[in-house]
């Protein structure tokens, strides 16, 4: 199987991946330890340098403009506040000390609006973070996508391993799929519904059922 190394990968896929929740990523992007980037259909951007002037006053030295497509690195606090809001507007991007990159043709009136949607990590970031971090991740491991399951689905098949070892195989599968029902609203509140749980069984029961058979059955088929 191909895995790919896509250039950005979107937050939810790597909070899968690092096992962390949002309120983890926004401590470390409010930290400015990791930065966020955003996808941008295009923007032109004017950057330079600042150049202080010794009394708290400082001045932007034009050197020319861009134009972004893909991606562009938010500044941490901008960041941050897309986690907590959903969305905010912005004027400028993250730059190296004594530079800036702003918006070209915005101000502080007429701003370019970001979506938590439109939050992403860039392939590159994600490795120096992991890297300063020491996160045990193995270097061509796949970013999973999606959210995290709902469902404790390891769990889940402890205690059906439990159930089986403890009383033995029940006599039809709704019987198994009924009590584990009852442990998943008794143990986490809320259940899958009974055909999502019987799917996950149905290849545990044939195996399991095909065993119990008589030889002569078993042959026969």
């Amino acid at each position: 199987m191909i895995r790919l190394r896509k250039p950005f990968y979107h937050l939810d896929e790597v909070m899968l991946r690092w096992e962390m929740t949002e309120r983890d990523i926004a401590a470390f992007v409010l930290a400015d330890e990791l930065t966020l980037s955003a996808t941008v259909g295009g923007l032109r951007i004017e950057y330079g340098v600042i150049e202080e002037m010794g009394d708290d006053r400082c001045f932007r030295i034009p050197e020319g403009t861009r134009f972004a497509i893909g991606t562009i690195d938010l500044a941490h606090d901008d960041a941050w506040r897309i986690l907590r809001e959903g969305s905010w507007a912005i004027t400028s991007l993250k730059a190296e000390p004594g530079r800036y990159q702003n918006i070209d043709g915005l101000n502080w009136e007429n701003k370019h609006p970001v979506h938590r949607n439109d939050l992403v990590i860039c392939r590159a970031e994600i490795e120096r973070f992991e890297q300063a971090q020491d996160l045990s991740v193995e270097a061509n491991a796949p970013i999973r996508r999606g959210a995290p399951s709902r469902f404790d689905w390891d769990a889940f098949w402890v205690e059906v391993c439990r159930v089986i070892h403890a009383d033995g195989l029940p006599n039809t599968q709704n019987e198994l799929v009924d009590r584990l029902a009852e442990w998943f609203e008794r143990n986490h509140k809320a259940a899958p519904d009974e055909s999502t749980i019987k799917k996950k069984l149905k290849p545990l029961w044939r195996e399991l059922r095909r065993q119990d058979e008589p030889p002569s059955l078993a042959k026969a088929r």
